[in-house]
């Protein structure tokens, strides 16, 4: 049995109790938190903060007590961005798997501390938290997308909007500490952009900048010269009580055309010439239970991840790090990933 801690107890702090919860391989022994539970449970997605605490888990007010306890074998970093690196290094040091929440940090230079010494930890699985790599439908369209069953991609567009985060506006409208909803939310696009199609050449992107400087709306394209015509995603937090939230994409192959709308009664169909839309059937559950069940393979089988690394982690802060340039220069951006 893997014992694991959870660092942080806000939204998803509750999401990564719930999903290790579901998976028998592992127990939640150990949280820290400094506010147990003044933070009301919200999210954009059913799945995310839907767990409790029972009576056998430790509740810790410092989160260096929780990684000093020998007993917990892995950590679940699911604090504010600007203390992840901090807390993954020091989990590592202490020994620890560690699970932490995207964005791996606020720049792609601050991240390079965690893969220095995660790198000379290689008996330990140091993984972000990518749930979209994970997501049910998006799994299907990666597997898609490489088995070329509807020939190969010509364009693909990604849309991730929800209202602004009311549920802690201190933190997530303020740049210096979320990066904004460029990096908080549309990251996850970002990302899997990369893990589908690889590093763009250059990326162009227009957005909004919020009332306290933080792109919170942006449409960002991304060119591939030997790849499809067409790659974009917009992503972004919108003004107005109750502002629905939308994720999806439309991916038009040569053979098909496949779109995903979370919520709809038909959440991934796929539209061919000659007939009516077909209903992809998907697999219940979301993300968060796939990147939980990952880490846990890699900690069972002492396997280092492979569909997400640290690595892929950096990458994907680097390409907003781009993409912001590229809305400050009002300009193409080229991009290295190196």
């Amino acid at each position: 049995m893997i014992r694991i801690g959870v660092i942080g107890f806000g939204v998803m702090g509750r999401t990564h109790l719930g999903a290790f919860g579901r998976d028998p391989r592992c127990r939640v022994v150990s949280v820290a938190t400094k506010d147990l539970p003044a933070i009301a449970a919200a999210g954009n997605i059913d799945g995310q903060s839907d767990a409790g605490l029972g009576d056998d888990v430790t509740v810790h007010h410092d989160a260096a007590d929780l990684i000093a306890d020998r007993s917990i074998d892995a950590v679940s970093i699911c604090v504010p961005t600007p203390l992840h690196v901090e807390l993954a290094l020091a989990a590592l040091v202490a020994g620890k798997h560690v699970l932490v929440e995207k964005p791996l940090a606020r720049t792609a230079a601050e991240c390079a501390p965690v893969l220095e010494v995660a790198s000379r930890a290689p008996h330990l699985v140091c993984m972000p938290a990518m749930c979209i790599r994970f997501w049910p439908g998006w799994t299907w369209l990666r597997d898609t997308i490489r088995a070329g069953t509807y020939g190969a991609v010509q364009s693909a567009v990604f849309t991730r909007i929800g209202g602004i985060p009311r549920w802690n506006e201190a933190f997530y409208l303020d740049p210096a500490l979320s990066g904004g909803a460029v990096l908080d939310l549309h990251i996850h696009d970002a990302d899997f952009i990369l893990h589908c199609f690889g590093p763009p050449t250059r990326v162009s992107a227009r957005g909004v900048i919020g009332p306290r400087g933080g792109i919170d709306h942006v449409l960002a394209t991304y060119e591939y010269p030997n790849g499809p015509a067409l790659v974009a995603a917009e992503g972004g937090w919108m003004p107005g009580d109750e502002y629905p939230f939308t994720m999806r994409y439309r991916v038009r192959f040569e053979e098909a055309t496949a779109v995903f709308e979370l919520g709809a009664e038909t959440p991934l169909r796929v539209h061919r010439d000659g007939a009516g839309p077909e209903a992809i059937a998907i697999p219940s559950g979301t993300g968060y239970d796939g990147e939980v069940a990952h880490f846990l393979d890699c900690i069972e089988h002492r396997r280092p991840p492979s569909v997400v690394t640290l690595a892929d982690g950096a990458r994907a802060v680097a390409l907003i790090e781009a993409e912001r340039r590229s809305v400050r220069e009002a300009a193409p951006v080229p991009f290295d990933p190196a």
